[in-house]
């Protein structure tokens, strides 16, 4: 016990990093890419798991997010000095030593429409990063593009991410690089949205009617963020066909439900999704897709769009 009710448990073994104020617990993993990662919070204490505004925290985030309980010099006194000299900051990292070149398999499910499935999209030191960096910011997630809601179609939460971090820059790079090098000002600002069990997104397309031509969204990413031990969230494409499709994909396509109508795409950590939303300017009905209902775990997901145009806003 420190002060304020905190009580701190480090075990040099393990690298696990245990916090707790009464009932609410927070656990910490200091893994071997010399990063805090912020495990799923109260996992292996706390059930049923955390209401939407419970807010995990690691050592050495920023002042304003330190939860109100938690001493602002906790960072500095309390922690042992070999814990804080390898909480290195990626965005750091990457400043110093550039965007990395990651190990990517690209193949296509689909011609027509244009439908990719990229292997190692997002490595797994940035998939830590960016639920840390969106833990914050998280809100409702919105269904049109007047920010309105409706949790009975889009039950998630949302972060909008800072478009000046090193490591969404790098992740937007690749994203335009992939698609032929396009300007990054096409891209809107990332999004990182969470899932909690009983969460969904009902059937739609990311393309809005309602935008005027030349601005509406041409392409997704949707990449998978994070998912341990994930039960449900895949993402269903209801009118892509798996007549024909190789077992071979059954790796990453749900091949158990067999009467399924479409193809259910499961939650593989570090992968993405690419799809076209538009050809020759109209939206294209057949990439109609849904993230299903997750039934256990945590889901962090990753949306990159681009619009046609750079003056979209």
């Amino acid at each position: 016990m420190i002060e304020n009710g905190l009580s701190v448990v480090w075990s040099l073994w393990t690298g696990l990093i245990i916090i707790w104020k009464e009932d609410e617990v927070a656990l910490f993993r200091r893994s071997t890419l010399h990063e805090v990662v912020a495990d799923d919070f109260g996992r292996a204490f706390a059930r049923p798991p955390p209401p939407p505004d419970r807010v995990a925290f690691v050592a050495g985030m920023k002042r304003e997010q330190i939860p109100d309980y938690l001493p602002a010099i906790f960072t500095e006194n309390y922690l042992p000095k070999t814990f804080k000299t390898q909480n290195v900051s990626l965005a750091t990292q990457y400043e110093e030593n550039g965007c990395p070149t990651l190990p990517m398999s690209v193949q296509i499910f689909s011609l027509d429409p244009l439908v990719i499935y990229i292997r190692n999209f997002l490595s797994p030191s940035e998939r830590a990063y960016l639920k840390i960096l969106a833990e914050p910011d998280f809100e409702p997630s919105t269904i049109s593009s007047d920010s309105s809601t409706d949790p009975s179609i889009r039950s998630s939460y949302s972060a909008i991410l800072e478009s000046d971090d090193a490591v969404v820059t790098c992740i937007a790079r690749r994203a335009a690089k992939f698609q032929g090098h396009i300007r990054l000002s096409k891209l809107e600002p990332l999004q990182v949205v969470r899932y909690f069990p009983g969460e969904s997104f009902k059937f739609h397309n990311d393309w809005d009617i309602d935008e005027p031509p030349g601005k509406r969204r041409s392409s997704t990413f949707f990449a998978y963020v994070g998912c341990e031990e994930c039960v449900g969230g895949s993402t269903r494409f209801y009118h892509l066909s798996r007549n024909g499709t190789s077992k071979r994909w059954c790796d990453v396509v749900d091949c158990t439900e067999r009467a399924l109508k479409g193809v259910k795409f499961l939650p593989i950590e570090g992968n993405a999704i690419f799809w076209e939303n538009l050809k020759d300017g109209v939206g294209i009905e057949e990439v109609l897709h849904a993230g299903t209902t997750l039934e256990k775990g945590v889901k962090y997901g990753l949306n990159i769009w681009t619009r046609e145009t750079s003056e979209w806003t």
